[in-house]
């Protein structure tokens, strides 16, 4: 909409007949005319990152650095330099984490992690109502979705991305974690098997409610 139309001629001008396929590369632009009678189509957009995406991407994360979101020195001309100081520091700042040898692979696996199918929906589980319909019983399965698995702490605190949600777990080894994430379906029986130590109702439970309702595990067996 910032961008005014072409006044030239267009170099393109067909008729569409039904089945017909048209691509229209990034940029150009085009305008459809029914001739003589009402006409529908289908139009499917592929929607791809960009610089502009990875720059965006860059800017949230000055989000992790305090003297980022510290505000910056009045600016009037007494106090001029003072600013001009401040920004000079923030940009070499800047250089120094565009530096960093891991920067663009983090980019990379959180683009995997986001650039995968939409999470599928299950009610009522979901909303939390009867996500145990048959007890231990009831079978749990996980969409194929990239997963990537992170520990935080050496006390065993983690951080899962999968299916556009990252959360926290904390007292779980890595091993049953990979078995949770990477498990395409399981059922309660499986899990109780897996945690032997912990608890079905005040640990487990709890656990599995929270997958459910984030929507990183559907409930398969409803009776």
């Amino acid at each position: 909409s910032q961008f005014s139309p072409p006044d030239t001629q267009p170099y393109i001008d067909a008729i569409i007949n039904p089945g017909d396929l048209l691509y229209i590369p990034r940029g150009h632009w085009h305008y459809a005319i029914a001739i003589d009678e009402p006409s529908l189509h289908l139009t499917l957009g592929i929607d791809c990152q960009t610089g502009i995406d990875f720059s965006d991407w860059l800017t949230s994360q000055l989000q992790q650095h305090p003297q980022w979101r510290k505000n910056l020195p009045v600016l009037n001309k007494s106090h001029r330099e003072n600013c001009r100081h401040h920004l000079q520091n923030l940009v070499q700042n800047w250089l120094e984490i565009l530096e960093s040898e891991d920067l663009i692979n983090r980019y990379l696996d959180e683009q995997l992690l986001q650039g995968q199918p939409d999470l599928q929906l299950g009610f009522p589980s979901q909303i939390g109502y009867d996500i145990f319909p048959q007890g231990k019983q009831t079978k749990f399965y996980r969409p194929q979705q990239p997963v990537d698995i992170t520990q935080l702490t050496p006390t065993g605190k983690f951080e899962i991305k999968t299916g556009g949600k990252k959360i926290s777990l904390i007292g779980l080894d890595q091993d049953i974690l990979e078995k949770i994430f990477t498990s395409t379906e399981f059922s309660g029986l499986d899990i109780q098997q897996w945690l032997q130590d912990f608890d079905w109702d005040t640990e487990i439970v709890p656990l599995l409610s929270r997958l459910v309702k984030a929507g990183i595990l559907l409930v398969i067996s409803h009776p």
